[in-house]
């Protein structure tokens, strides 16, 4: 088969043997026959002696030369080997794909004196086929084939890992089924498989010849060189057809896409654009293939700076990044892009460019810049509310937004904070209050969550109400209102408080009036004893209209539906006609008036100034002993005037002086008890005094008296103001 035989390529030991084959021959009838010559062509010693010494040199000679002549043609053959190798490895070192397979058959058959050569790879879907690649037999490129694995040789090559198998001769009677090996008179085959890097087969190279193997150990070594050779660009060529497959499915999804797809070469120009990019750029994808810096010109300037610093930490470090900028249109118009890249590498790391896309997100820019000149609309209306208003995350509940009236109450270091820590501190667990799923079902808002909670720190009460919003960014947040309620959760309180101090209040006059008159209508009574009666009935029906009365004032007050008639007021006038009034009601206390006449007039409300004295005096006369003294006077102090109430009462205590003008509240004890009263009058003294720009207050020693000032500015000049509510 193959021409690895001592006639033409030696291999490492069949010269050198028949070398020493021949040498011992020649040496042995040289030896034999030289002799013999010797005894017949002389007799006497020394004749012999020196035709002896001449037949030894004339060996040596002769034996010299014979070495000489195979040793020179046993290197003669072996350069002949090498160059025929070398000239085999140069033929296919520098082809690749199809050239270098056609390359590779035609050196092997050459080398190897062979008669047929194939290289495939295998194909079908169980790859019981193998589809020829190069075929070079009778001195001449073939056609390609097909054909199955089954029954012949390469089958055997397959099976057998990476170690090949071989048919020296008898290939014929070996695969008696195979009519082309008879056909075509082949005797001898040897192949091996071609794997790829982890080992599996891809393919086969095969060599075939109509003479039987003479040296198979070097013709199987010189075929494996090849066929390392051949499987490693086997490998490539199949991973070749792959990507172009990836490239061509790529290449039809990215022609159809909206986005604008593109690949650069490690330099950044563009080796391909998608059909997209003149929707957007108004540029077709010629343009950015042939001029590679048309993209620097398109970004906006205000964004160049920004894309020049992107493009140079891509080149540098290789990795993926994105960015939002700006391109000018031919038309004029600005469009945003969001640009996406990432790096290509091949197997061996080598970086080999870039791919990515770039969107039009002109739309959803402006759809932004909406909502963000919306919110700062909005924004500035929360600002002016006298209410929280806060955005948290729906997620981590991080605080996004605090209105400045929230900034006010909690500071400035909210930003990073969530909203509990900020709002609700020392609220441990998740939003049990108003969870995320009552404001988001399956990705839409829904109606609003209102509830209420207490701030810890400050104490005050908020009502919330809670909603999701969509935020500039497109995300749904947690738009939340809180409103200050603490003074309504202490009106509801009072209010409580009212209804039972004043239920009690109204049915003690109640059941005297009702007790009294049942009485007078069920049995006689006489004049002296009716008279007593009604007397008491009268007393408990001002008693009861009184605490209406004040009731009803200071609700009106509270509420700000009263309205004061300033004008000027002569105070000596005004404490005496209340001194009067009470001195005629209350016959068993002494009531005294200490007034200047020369006291300026004060600007007021004569009915309700006189309201404010009615109301101490009564307190005077009611918490003091029968026969004390109770004093009223006033007095100037600059630009004010201090009017003053004083009794000889139990007093009262230092820490309760302030807690006696809230609404409702008296003295808790015993000698109080005796006294009815709704804890209203001092009340309703505070909010008057207040209304007219003054001041009330008490001093007192328990157990000696109390003495109650009220301050009022002085009025100018006798001037009346108009009405004030």
């Amino acid at each position: 088969m193959f021409a690895f035989d001592t006639e033409k390529f030696p291999d490492g030991m069949g010269i050198p043997l028949k070398i020493a084959a021949i040498y011992a021959v020649a040496a042995g009838l040289w030896i034999l026959f030289s002799d013999e010559l010797l005894a017949w062509l002389a007799n006497d010693p020394a004749t012999l002696t020196r035709l002896s010494i001449v037949k030894g040199w004339f060996f040596v000679v002769i034996t010299a030369v014979l070495l000489y002549l195979l040793v020179k043609r046993y290197i003669t053959l072996l350069r002949y080997r090498d160059q025929h190798l070398q000239q085999a490895v140069q033929g296919v070192a520098t082809a690749t794909g199809e050239e270098f397979f056609a390359s590779l058959v035609q050196q092997l058959a050459s080398v190897l004196n062979a008669d047929f050569v194939l290289v495939g790879e295998l194909a079908g879907e169980d790859r019981g086929w193998v589809q020829t690649i190069a075929v070079y037999g009778d001195g001449q490129p073939q056609k390609n084939f097909t054909y199955e694995l089954a029954g012949t040789p390469c089958e055997d090559v397959i099976g057998s890992s990476t170690r090949g198998c071989s048919y020296p001769s008898g290939l014929r009677e070996k695969f008696p089924a195979n009519h082309l090996f008879a056909d075509m008179g082949m005797e001898s085959f040897i192949g091996t498989p071609l794997c790829d890097s982890g080992g599996h087969p891809l393919g086969v190279i095969s060599v075939l010849s109509r003479r039987p193997m003479k040296d198979l150990a070097t013709a199987q070594a010189l075929f494996r060189i090849f066929a390392v050779r051949a499987a490693a660009e086997l490998e490539r060529r199949q991973a070749d057809e792959a990507l172009r497959e990836v490239a061509v499915k790529y290449r039809i999804v990215a022609d159809n896409t909206y986005d604008w797809e593109f690949w650069t070469d490690p330099d950044g120009r563009f080796i391909y654009t998608s059909p997209s990019c003149q929707r957007l750029t108004g540029h077709p994808p010629a343009d950015f293939i042939s001029d590679p810096g048309l993209v620097d010109r398109l970004v906006h300037p205000d964004d160049r700076t920004l894309f020049a610093g992107h493009n140079h930490a891509m080149r540098s470090d290789s990795t993926m990044g994105e960015m939002e900028f700006r391109i000018v249109h031919p038309d004029g118009g600005i469009r945003w892009i969001h640009h996406v890249c990432q790096p290509v590498f091949d197997d061996d790391g080598t970086f080999l460019g870039r791919r990515g896309s770039n969107r039009d997100i002109t739309g959803r820019k402006e759809t932004e810049d909406a909502l963000k000149a919306q919110f700062e609309q909005i924004s500035t209306i929360f600002d002016s509310l006298n209410a929280i208003v806060c955005v948290a995350d729906m997620e981590n509940d991080t605080l996004l937004y605090l209105n400045h009236y929230g900034v006010s109450l909690f500071g400035q270091d909210w930003q990073g904070k969530t909203c509990s820590d900020v709002l609700r501190p020392g609220r441990q667990g998740g939003r049990t209050f108003c969870p995320t799923n009552r404001l988001v079902q399956d990705g839409e808002p829904q109606p609003p969550c209102v509830w209420e909670f207490q701030n810890s720190v400050t104490g005050r009460w908020y009502q919330c109400t809670d909603r999701a919003i969509r935020w500039p960014d497109g995300r749904l947040v947690r738009l939340e209102i809180a409103v200050d309620i603490s003074e309504r959760r202490e009106m509801e309180g009072m209010k409580d408080e009212m209804i039972s101090a004043v239920s009690h209040e109204m049915r003690t006059p109640l059941t005297a009036m009702l007790g009294f008159t049942e009485f007078m209508l069920e049995n006689e009574v006489d004049a002296d004893q009716r008279r007593a009666f009604l007397t008491t009935i009268h007393k408990e029906s001002a008693r009861l209209n009184e605490l209406i009365s004040n009731f009803l004032d200071l609700q009106q007050i509270k509420a700000r539906q009263t309205t004061y008639r300033f004008r000027p007021v002569a105070l000596p006038h005004l404490l005496r006609d209340a001194a009067a009034l009470f001195a005629a009601d209350y016959d068993r206390h002494r009531i005294t008036v200490d007034c200047p006449f020369d006291l300026p007039p004060i600007q007021g409300d004569e009915k309700r100034l006189h309201q404010v004295l009615a109301n101490l005096i009564s307190n005077a006369v009611k918490y003091s002993p029968q026969g004390s003294h109770v004093a009223l006077g006033a007095r100037r102090e600059g630009e004010l005037v201090i009017l003053w109430v004083k009794d000889e009462g139990m007093g009262i205590p230092l820490e309760l002086q302030e807690r006696i003008f809230d609404r409702f509240y008296r003295l808790d004890n015993t000698d109080r008890r005796l006294v009815g009263g709704a804890g209203l009058g001092l009340a309703l003294v505070r909010e008057i005094v207040s209304a007219h720009g003054g001041r009330v207050w008490v001093e007192s020693t328990p157990g000696k008296g109390s003495t109650f000032y009220v301050s009022l500015p002085a009025s100018r000049d006798g001037e009346v103001s108009s009405e004030t509510p």
